[in-house]
């Protein structure tokens, strides 16, 4: 959360490490192997913010999440407190502390990838090149369907080491921790597949995180001061990349799962084809707005094989029963309940 919540300002390090040893004492008899706060650079001067994780078998339930938040108020004593999405924000010991429930599944993946500030997202620009997602959910292959808003993730890998291996990056260093930024950055730009490229032209996504971001802000500076202009050519078609994902990560089986994903996406564009809001209103002239997505509504609710329908009819059938559904409906109106 970038620690900015509370307008609370930064701490040294003895501060940080005080308070954290405070809560790892609170953390360790109420959530036992079930907690983890992020590593950091051994020579961070100050913070602005902890990050804890906590593993909770589901993060979907209202009601668990408050018991957890009830007690952590109680427990600590907490009276000052947020809470935005998933991510529960407080003030403990005039420190902001920022707690995030995490899926078992993806408990060591999201702490891995928080671990020394934004080196995850670094790691994810050169991912990104290669049509890979790197995130809190670990790795997965990114497939854009043609129709420019509809895009598929498909899961290649939770496991850290072999995600950096893909990339030929020393995962023992990683395991061993950096003592400083640039000891970091040495570590990211060491990747046979580091470019300058994202830094040089940077979207707005990167202009924005490094506006907020100290580590991104640092990191280009390291670039200008190193004069580094390390460069790898991708190719444009990402999908010219699924055989080396496929070999280095077989048991993600990618190339069937994405003649699947490929398959669904021409069955709906089919489906578009014969069946949409611009053909309705052609259908029935007048229908628009709300009356047109509660038509919609309706037919999908009253024919549970609607899709298979509109795969199988030819499109007059489909125009002949989509109007034929229309007047019975506007002839015969459900009873107010």
């Amino acid at each position: 959360m970038g620690g900015k919540l509370f307008n609370l300002g930064r701490i040294s390090r003895n501060q940080y490490l005080e308070i954290e040893q405070e809560l790892r004492g609170y953390l360790d008899g109420k959530f036992k192997d079930g907690y983890r706060i992020p590593r950091y650079y051994r020579q961070k001067a100050d913070f602005g913010d902890m990050d804890v994780l906590l593993q909770l078998e589901t993060v979907d339930s209202s009601s668990i999440i408050g018991n957890v938040h009830q007690d952590l108020l109680k427990d600590l004593g907490i009276t000052r407190y947020r809470s935005a999405g998933n991510v529960f924000s407080t003030v403990f010991r005039e420190f902001q502390v920022d707690y995030f429930p995490c899926q078992p599944k993806y408990f060591e993946t999201t702490y891995n990838f928080l671990c020394f500030n934004d080196l995850g997202n670094l790691l994810g620009k050169i991912f990104r090149r290669m049509g890979l997602k790197y995130g809190m959910e670990g790795l997965s292959y990114v497939y854009r369907w043609q129709n420019g808003h509809t895009k598929s993730e498909i899961e290649v890998s939770r496991d850290t080491r072999r995600m950096f291996a893909f990339l030929e990056l020393d995962y023992e260093a990683w395991e061993q921790g950096f003592e400083t930024l640039d000891e970091m950055f040495d570590w990211v730009v060491a990747c046979p597949y580091f470019s300058v490229y994202p830094y040089v032209k940077t979207s707005a996504t990167t202009e924005k995180r490094v506006q907020e971001r100290f580590t991104m802000r640092s990191f280009l500076d390291y670039l200008n001061a190193r004069r580094i202009e390390k460069t790898y050519v991708y190719h444009e078609d990402r999908e010219l990349y699924v055989p080396r994902i496929a070999a280095f990560f077989p048991e993600a089986n990618l190339p069937e799962v994405l003649a699947q994903v490929k398959a669904e996406e021409q069955r709906r564009e089919l489906i578009s084809t014969k069946f949409n809001g611009r053909l309705v209103m052609e259908w029935i002239p007048g229908l628009a707005g709300k009356e047109l997505g509660q038509l919609i509504k309706e037919l999908k609710e009253h024919f549970p094989a609607f899709e298979n329908f509109v795969l199988e009819a030819t499109p007059e059938t489909i125009q002949t029963e989509v109007t034929a559904f229309y007047e019975n409906l506007r002839n015969n109106p459900p009873a107010s309940s």
